[in-house]
């Protein structure tokens, strides 16, 4: 049985190995598989109008959890209507791609080369 469950950046640090940049993050959510920790999923708001930047580690992905992809990418707009995402390499962004996001173009943060990717309403995949 799949669950959302708010959490904490504390909580990220704690038991992943992340950067110190999603402390600024506005939402933190765990995706539970049963009592396993699937994904953990961040947000990144700039400013009440624009684009969230979503961050994602990932835990335990089954099947079943990729299956329900596409009803956890509308829980996802449900609350930040416009969600980009910043991938480095390949198998990263067919994993966003999966997830509903279209490559836009790359861009520079921090010295590294990064796909910036923005994640479409669900009724236009």
């Amino acid at each position: 049985m799949l669950s959302v469950v708010r959490t904490t950046a504390e909580w990220v640090h704690q038991n992943f190995e992340v950067a110190k940049e999603i402390d600024a993050s506005r939402e933190v959510w765990k995706l539970m598989d049963g009592d396993q920790v699937a994904l953990v999923v961040g947000f990144l708001v700039p400013s009440l109008i624009g684009w969230a930047d979503l961050w994602i580690v990932p835990g335990r992905i089954t099947p079943g959890v990729l299956r329900k992809r596409r009803e956890l990418m509308q829980l996802v707009q449900s609350h930040w209507p416009l969600v980009s995402a910043h991938t480095e390499g390949r198998r990263n962004l067919r994993f966003a791609q999966f997830f509903g996001f279209r490559p836009m173009g790359p861009v520079t943060i921090a010295g590294k080369m990064l796909m910036r990717c923005e994640l479409w309403p669900p009724d236009s995949q």
